[in-house]
């Protein structure tokens, strides 16, 4: 998330328009299409400990090379290889945490999610510290050194807890690229209810930052500010959505969060870019405003999808996680792409339309969640 927080910098080491600058970031789906296919039967088959050793390290060391290159080929090279290698990162967790949920029959994904969540602050607040005071490759190049001790360590003291490699009792057919397809008939509503619901964040990590930066005309450590009040939003709503889910059901829960997030994100944001002429601070407040409500609403998304998945699959977790991501990846490639090109042929506050209008769509599937009080 140090790449997104550091956009400006790396669309200019690369020369590109904001068009061609989306397209190269979302082609990183092709690593994750890669690694969809094949990690739901390696998991099981060599564990999740060996899974986060291998992909930690070349999902650090492409990321620790993307400072030094001012390719565009060479980043979209790295691209796909960093996806790849967040997949199969990402797969492995989500393999371990249906496990332990299944262990202690609580909702722990969630909170996981928040985890996550609380990394990608941590990474923007660290830019705010020193995004003015240091170079991009030397950020870039620390943390990710930093990060991937870290995960070493994390991975030594859970050994004991990983799952390990163990043949599945659930025959499974094994996913090739004709079957791409066939993929779609898996979950359908789960598959679109994760698309709609994370369109914002995906949109605060490929645009925010751009669209602070180039419509408000702030700096480009201040511009995080819009960043950091959307991961903050996340943080929250994934930390705390458990005890929700005690107070009122699911389905409650994932209407207001579409409704309430998506309708104040188009407001605030428009109204922001209107008022932006006149008064350039306030509507930045406003822009900031909107970005962490909308963080909020949607900051439950993605785990309730992948929860909502497995509950109605019989599958094991690793190839339901790896089914979702095929279809999911595919989809949001199509609509980040779609954001892109709008963001090119007309401004970027106009393109964020789009996922906007996705969150309230979120809030339209709340009949996939549970309406039953969790314990």
């Amino acid at each position: 998330m140090l790449l997104s927080t550091r956009s400006p910098d790396l669309e200019k080491s690369l020369h590109v328009s904001n068009g061609l600058y989306g397209t190269l970031v979302s082609a990183g789906t092709i690593g994750s299409l890669i690694a969809l296919f094949t990690m739901g039967k390696l998991v099981p088959k060599f564990g999740v400990i060996r899974t986060l050793r291998v992909s930690s390290i070349t999902l650090c060391g492409s990321i620790a090379f993307v400072p030094h290159n001012h390719s565009p080929w060479i980043f979209l090279a790295l691209a796909i290889i960093t996806a790849g290698s967040y997949s199969a990162y990402h797969i492995a967790m989500h393999t371990q945490a249906f496990a332990l949920q299944d262990q202690q029959d609580e909702l722990l994904l969630p909170r996981m999610h928040g985890g996550w969540s609380t990394g990608v602050l941590v990474s923007t607040c660290l830019t705010l510290l020193i995004g003015g005071h240091t170079s991009f490759a030397w950020e870039i190049d620390s943390a990710m050194v930093a990060v991937w001790l870290v995960m070493q360590f994390e991975i030594h003291k859970l050994t004991t807890l990983l799952v390990a490699p163990k043949p599945t009792t659930v025959t499974v057919e094994p996913l090739h690229p004709r079957d791409l397809l066939k993929v779609f008939s898996f979950q359908r509503l789960c598959v679109l209810m994760f698309v709609f619901g994370v369109g914002v964040e995906q949109a605060t990590y490929d645009w925010s930052i751009l669209l602070a930066h180039q419509e408000y005309r702030v700096r480009a450590s201040v511009s995080v500010l819009t960043f950091f009040a959307s991961v903050l939003g996340i943080i929250i709503g994934r930390r705390t959505f458990h005890h929700l889910t005690k107070i009122r059901s699911e389905k409650y829960w994932i209407r207001l969060g579409g409704f309430a997030g998506g309708a104040a994100f188009l407001i605030f944001t428009q109204s922001a870019h209107l008022i932006s002429h006149s008064h350039r601070i306030i509507g930045f407040a406003l822009l900031i405003a909107g970005f962490g409500i909308a963080g909020l609403g949607g900051s439950f998304a993605a785990p309730m999808a992948a929860t909502i998945a497995n509950r109605r699959s019989g599958l094991p977790s690793s190839q339901v996680v790896a089914m979702l991501g095929l279809a999911t990846n595919t989809l949001m490639f199509l609509s980040r792409n779609i954001v892109s090109w709008v963001a090119q042929a007309t401004s970027i506050s106009v393109a964020l339309w789009i996922p906007g209008l996705f969150l309230i769509a979120f809030g339209l599937m709340s009949a996939l969640g549970s309406d039953q009080l969790s314990s």
